[in-house]
């Protein structure tokens, strides 16, 4: 053989070999990125997000300088003018959260705060992506303190005690401007001094997308979540007609999802994918409910527009198919790892009336100690409301069985009459559902199937308020027990238990 072009073999080999690892996408390296010392005013990124559909569109972000060490040792936020598609007319829209920026192919971080409602430019903060990751590499457990319960029946009150005890993120970046340093030393906007700036940002508002609620039910609930930094808009779960189809696998700039609730009755929240690692993926840039660990499916999400608004742009979207898990929730940024979905609680509740047929409906909730019973309630209420009269005095039969992990089943028999039975007939299985998920032994529920029988004509008397005693469990033991408040008042009732 030619000893010349031996010595050529190899190195045409090694560049054929280098051309496969630069265009396989499994071979790719990952992303580097620039820390917030290399960042200067005046430098360009781009950022990209879905404004239609599932095409990932490119937008300018002219950086403004850093504020540091303002809500934590080492808690940075870069401030930066947004530039591009709809963002002159919308402003920084609920929903981008999570939008990644590069500086020369580096990527520095996620789009992730605004200054609010009525502001007349598109500047943002973006959470510098160092932040995002070491906040959710923990593996850890949430906390018993952390665990938050909600009284039921469900009001408005109760729901929102809950959730400003569980939920309390949605603050300014800054309490006082005197709080925030700007790193660079120049004004982020006319008028406005960088500690200015920093006591006017908050966490960009994130879309809940709400499907198969009643207005009353609907209204209670996004009330509260609005209190708490969400946008609640009307959507579709799954893909319809007509919808785009996604551009290959999940990748930064994509919408994603995270449900609370699937099937009959849809509840979850949209935001935008910071950066993909293998199966890791980074999104909002803030926190979702600021949970710690948690199991919520991760599902994609489709963007039908963006809603242009003084008050608060935001886009129109809804959740797809789910694609993974959303492990962590924490105060820079959500993380979960793709793949198959976390273990839901199925839920079924068949409604049986002289009014119309027998009727089921199926509903998979999350296994979480919060929003379990919430959507359980939620669930069941929606489905009363839905197909019985509300404004009247009507008697509900209710049994079922909650199948409880590492014990027996858990069975349930009563009878609930008056102008607040419907309420009162929620509140029975789910009470003890609360203690049940968030109780401290391995004892959580897998499962719930529930059968309600109305009749129009009521009892005598008005039936008791359910009253829940709080579980306890053994080894070997699992006793729920559920009794009226005042026996004679009643048409029926039987303690629950088993052994």
């Amino acid at each position: 053989m030619n000893p010349m072009i031996c010595r050529k073999f190899p190195i045409l080999l090694g560049f054929a070999v280098l051309g496969v690892c630069l265009v396989s996408p499994g071979l790719r390296g990952a992303t580097t990125t620039m820390p917030v010392s290399e960042l200067r005013p005046g430098m360009v990124g781009t950022g990209h997000t879905v404004f239609d559909g599932t095409h990932v569109e490119e937008f300018k972000a002219h950086i403004l300088g850093v504020l540091e060490n303002v809500i934590g040792a080492r808690r940075n936020l870069i401030l930066a003018r947004l530039e591009g598609g709809p963002l002159a007319n919308t402003g920084v829209i609920a929903g981008m959260s999570g939008s990644p920026v590069y500086i020369d192919g580096r990527l520095i971080g996620a789009v992730s705060y605004a200054l609010g409602s009525f502001s007349k430019e598109p500047i943002a903060g973006i959470t510098p992506i160092a932040e995002m990751t070491d906040a959710t590499a923990n593996n850890d457990s949430r906390p018993i303190g952390a665990r938050v319960h909600i009284d039921y029946p469900l009001t408005r009150e109760n729901l929102t005690a809950a959730f400003r005890k569980a939920l309390n993120w949605n603050r300014p970046f800054a309490d006082r401007p005197a709080d925030a340093q700007m790193l660079s030393g120049v004004a982020a906007a006319p008028g406005f001094g960088g500690g200015q700036i920093g006591a006017l940002l908050r966490p960009i508002a994130t879309p809940l997308v709400m499907s198969g609620f009643e207005p009353e039910l609907a209204d209670l609930l996004g009330g509260a979540f609005s209190d708490q930094g969400f946008v609640p808009t009307a959507g579709t779960a799954g893909a319809r007609a007509g919808d785009m189809p996604f551009d290959g696998p999940l990748k930064p700039g994509d919408a994603v999802g995270v449900a609370l609730v699937t099937g009959d009755l849809m509840m979850g929240a949209t935001g935008t994918v910071t950066h993909v690692d293998g199966d890791r993926v980074y999104a909002f840039g803030h926190p979702m409910y600021n949970l710690g660990p948690t199991e919520f499916p991760m599902t994609r999400a489709y963007v039908y527009t963006v809603l242009p608004s003084l008050f608060s742009s935001m886009k129109l979207s809804s959740t797809g198919e789910i694609i993974g898990t959303v492990l962590q929730d924490r105060a820079t940024a959500i993380a979960g790892r793709l793949g198959p979905g976390p273990r839901m609680m199925p839920v079924t509740i068949s409604l049986d009336s002289k009014r119309a047929p027998k009727r089921t409906f199926k509903y998979e909730v999350v296994n979480d100690p919060l929003f379990g019973p919430l959507m359980t309630y939620a669930s069941i209420a929606n489905t009363l409301q839905s197909y019985e009269r509300q404004f009247e005095s009507a008697t509900f039969a209710v049994s079922g069985t909650v199948k409880v992990k590492n014990h027996e089943a858990i069975t349930f028999d009563n009878m609930f009459s008056g102008e607040q039975a419907l309420t009162a007939a929620s509140a029975y299985v789910v009470a003890p559902m609360t203690y049940l998920i968030g109780n401290d032994y391995d004892c959580g529920c897998s499962s719930a199937r529930i059968a309600v029988k109305k009749s129009s004509a009521p009892c005598r008397s008005t039936s008791p308020r359910t009253q829940a005693a709080r579980s306890r469990f053994s080894s070997r033991t699992a006793r729920v027990s559920a009794r009226p408040n005042n026996a004679r008042h009643g048409c029926r009732s039987r303690a629950v238990s088993t052994r």
